[in-house]
C-alpha cells in the first residue's frame, strides 16, 4: 500500500507547482509567513518543506530574509538534457528484448488520450502528457532507479524552463505535439528499433534545440 502523503510533502509539491507554473517570479523572495498564509497551514510543515527544497537546490536560504529560487544556468540545463538522453536511450536498449504488444498498446492508448484532449488542455497538462509518454517507455526497462532519475530530471527541466524561458514556454510546448511520439510508436510497431531510437533521441533534444543555447 502506498504511504500516505505527509503535509510537508504536499506543501513541497505545491511550492514546486507554483514555481513551474510561473506564479513565483524569478526574483521572488519566499517567506514562511507568506507560504503559511497562502496554503493556510501551520509553520512546521512549511519549514520542513523549505528545508527539503533547500537540500534539493530548488531554493536557497537567505537568513533573516527568506528563500530565493535557485536559477539553473544554461550549462546545468544542457547537462540535464545530456543525462536524460543517455538515460532514456540506455533504458530503451534494455527494453527492446522485452517489448510486446501489451506494452506497445499502453503507449498507443496514452497517445490516443493525449490526442483527444490536446485541443482543450492547458500548457502544463500538455507538458505532463509529454513527460508521461517518456516515463511509460522507461518503465518498460523494469529499473525503478532509472524511472526515478528520469522523473527527477523532467522535474528539474520543467522548473528551469519555467524560470528562464517563460515568455517562450507556450510556443515551445505547443510545438511538442504527439507526432513525435506517434513516429516512435509506429517504428516500434514495425519493429524498427533503430528508427525508434533515432526518433526518441530527436524528441529528447527538441526543447534544448528550441532554446538555442550555445
Amino acid at each position: 500500500m502506498k504511504a500516505k502523503t505527509s503535509l510537508k510533502d504536499e506543501i513541497r509539491s505545491k511550492i514546486i507547482t507554483e514555481i513551474t507554473a510561473g506564479n513565483f517570479s524569478v526574483d521572488s523572495v519566499l517567506t514562511e509567513k507568506k507560504l503559511i498564509e497562502m496554503f493556510n497551514v501551520s509553520k512546521s510543515p512549511v519549514r520542513e518543506a523549505l528545508v527539503e527544497l533547500c537540500n534539493e537546490k530548488v531554493l536557497e536560504s537567505m537568513p533573516r530574509y527568506g528563500y530565493r529560487i535557485v536559477q539553473l544556468d544554461a550549462k546545468s540545463i544542457l547537462d540535464a538534457i545530456e543525462v536524460r538522453q543517455l538515460l532514456e536511450l540506455s533504458a530503451f536498449e534494455k527494453t527492446i528484448p522485452h517489448l510486446n504488444e501489451e506494452k506497445i498498446d499502453i503507449l498507443r492508448r496514452h497517445n490516443e488520450e493525449h490526442d483527444r484532449s490536446r485541443i482543450s488542455v492547458d500548457v502544463w497538462t500538455h507538458w505532463n502528457y509529454n513527460n508521461k509518454f517518456h516515463l511509460l517507455l522507461i518503465s518498460f526497462a523494469d529499473n525503478p532507479l532509472m524511472y526515478e532519475m528520469l522523473e527527477k530530471i523532467l522535474g528539474m527541466l520543467s522548473r528551469a524552463y519555467a524560470q528562464y524561458y517563460w515568455n517562450r514556454w507556450k510556443t515551445i510546448i505547443s510545438s511538442m505535439d504527439i507526432e513525435s511520439h506517434s513516429s516512435i510508436l509506429k517504428a516500434l510497431e514495425q519493429k524498427d528499433y533503430a528508427l525508434a531510437a533515432e526518433k526518441l533521441k530527436a524528441d529528447i533534444l527538441f526543447v534544448g534545440e528550441q532554446l538555442r543555447i550555445k
